[in-house]
Parts: C-alpha cells; structure tokens; sequence
C-alpha cells in the first residue's frame, strides 16, 4: 500500500514539474531544470529498499522524454550510469521490483 502511494505522490509531483505554465510569457517556478535536480540529487543517495526503483522510474516515465530532449547527450549519460551502477546498487538492497528495471536495462537509448 506505501509503494503505491508513494508511486502516485511522486508521478502526481513529476506531472507537475513537467507542466507548461498556460501564459507563455511567464516561466515555470520549477521545470525541468528542478526535475534534472531531484533525479540527480536521489541517484547520489544510497538506494533505500524498494522506494528508490520506484521514485527513479516514475520520474523517468513521466519526465525522461523531456530531459532526453533538452539535455540530450548529458540525459544519456545519466541513463546510462542508471542502468550500470544504479541498478547495481539497487540489487544489492531490493527484494523485488526489478522487472521495471530489467526491461528499463534492456531498451536502447
């Protein structure tokens, strides 16, 4: 029941980073340079047992198209650092969830 929760909380915070102000003349109080921020800032701590698959994952769902947009070569490089070392360290600590990240590892990018 937490993880469900917590994957709801953070898609519902991830949708919102990811939202266009309806005035375009006005910039957005967070976008994506905050949403690079948080994704960087939770892969540099150590993984905590199944919350961290799922906070990273569902950023990178719902947010990963724009950064692989915008920061194009650098979102890459970030993607693949998560599929060597992250997932790495996340096996070391998780019991379950891996099937999201076994097919994340698997795509190409």
């Amino acid at each position: 029941m937490f993880l469900k929760r917590m994957k709801g909380i953070v898609r519902l915070f991830a949708a919102i980073l990811e939202t266009r102000p309806r005035d375009v003349r006005k910039s957005h109080p967070l976008g994506n340079a905050e949403t690079w921020r948080i994704l960087a800032a939770i892969l540099s701590l150590p993984p905590r047992p199944d919350i961290s698959a799922v906070v990273v994952l569902e950023i990178l769902e719902v947010c990963g198209n724009s950064l692989i947009r915008i920061y194009k070569t650098q979102a890459k490089k970030l993607l693949h650092n998560i599929c060597v070392d992250y997932v790495a360290q996340l096996e070391k600590v998780n019991n379950g969830l891996f099937h999201w990240y076994e097919l994340f590892k698997e795509s190409e990018f």
